[in-house]
């Protein structure tokens, strides 16, 4: 678990971490104690944001993504910047910054499924500009680049609403500027499935997309379609993914259109949906047969869903807005993150972990 401690101001707040190692034992409860805490000082005073911030599968290392197009790796312990990859772009104005990040997983029982050795040394990233990178951690280097088709870089889309009060996107007859970047393209998330050999992007053009990790140019396998009338797909942003923890082929994906889709790669798209979510960031989770939803908005702000009964809504978590208004932060409360404690299923401590604006980051 990672708290993003607040500063005197935006720029401090932005690069100071404290880590947080899960309890000992199951009869350690006591999640307020600070074990760790470093402060990342390489852009302190630059404006520079962080985007996204990870721990690796076995906790050793953790990773940090910045507005300047940096992805920083640090020792979990220690606090010492091991890796800095850089995105060396021609101009400033070309800067894209990585949005999200993942250590890619072993798979199951710890295997890659005869992928080589190195490919268990990666970090993969989805960036604003719409590439997926794979950086290789132990030589430092950029190993591969997915970039956007080429149609996507020069078709534009903008949204609207139907006669129903729907968002939709329909293609725009405004020429992109010369040198510009196309805010379609950019991604906003991913996610590898169980078994470590498909990996899930989405971002703003409101596609989701999965590649084929085990082949060496990392085919696109599909593109996820409307499976019917019930069940149309995204119309808006997808800020959110995440495979299910038991079955490869499911995968949730929420965003801007307030829905959370339930997509069966077998069937190529949505099977079912949950409504009443408004995600805009890393902010879904799942463990079995629970669902957890962190809104970005005042009311309602966690969500937790019986996936056995899809619209089954188990609790309302909704944020003490008066008194983080009483301690000085922002009056409203609206949540970026949401996550379950890794080991809930084996442990069985049910801990949520959320981070929302105003420095506030809760426990549940």
């Amino acid at each position: 678990m990672v708290e993003q401690a607040p500063g005197k101001d935006s720029q401090s707040q932005s690069s100071v971490f404290r880590i947080k190692p899960p309890p000992k034992s199951s009869g350690n409860t006591n999640l307020q104690e600070i074990v760790h805490e470093f402060t990342d000082n390489q852009y302190h005073g630059q404006g520079v944001e962080t985007l996204c911030v990870r721990f690796d599968e076995q906790d050793k290392y953790i990773g940090a993504s910045y507005t300047n197009g940096t992805l920083r790796v640090f020792n979990s312990i220690t606090g010492k910047s091991s890796l800095t990859f850089v995105n060396n772009f021609a101009s400033e104005e070309q800067k894209a910054p990585i949005n999200m990040f993942r250590f890619k997983p072993a798979g199951i029982n710890g295997q890659s499924h005869g992928a080589p050795a190195h490919s268990r040394d990666m970090i993969v990233c989805v960036t604003t500009d719409g590439r997926i990178q794979y950086w290789h951690i132990p030589t430092n280097k950029c190993v591969n680049q997915i970039l956007p088709p080429e149609e996507d870089l020069h078709q534009q889309t903008q949204d609207y609403y139907d006669e129903n009060g729907l968002p939709k996107k329909k293609k725009s007859t405004n020429p992109l500027l010369q040198n510009s970047t196309n805010i379609d393209t950019t991604l906003n998330c991913l996610d590898f499935n169980l078994t470590s050999e498909k990996l899930a992007v989405a971002g703003n053009d409101s596609k989701v997309k999965i590649y084929n990790e085990h082949s060496p140019d990392k085919e696109l396998l599909m593109t996820l379609k409307p499976t019917g009338r019930n069940f149309p797909g995204h119309t808006n942003r997808v800020y959110a993914l995440k495979f299910s923890n038991t079955e490869e082929n499911i995968l949730y994906s929420s965003g801007w259109d307030d829905t959370v889709q339930i997509n069966d790669l077998r069937e190529g798209g949505s099977v079912g949906i949950i409504s009443g979510t408004h995600v805009c960031g890393d902010a879904i989770d799942v463990c079995e047969n629970l669902l957890v939803a962190g809104n970005y908005r005042n009311q309602k702000n966690l969500m937790l869903f019986d996936l056995r009964k899809t619209n089954k809504v188990l609790q309302f978590i909704e944020f003490d807005n008066y008194s983080t208004a009483q301690s000085g932060y922002f009056s409203e409360c609206l949540l970026y993150g949401a996550q379950f404690y890794r080991q809930m299923s084996q442990s069985g401590i049910k801990l949520i972990a959320t981070a929302a604006t105003g420095g506030r980051n809760e426990y549940y």
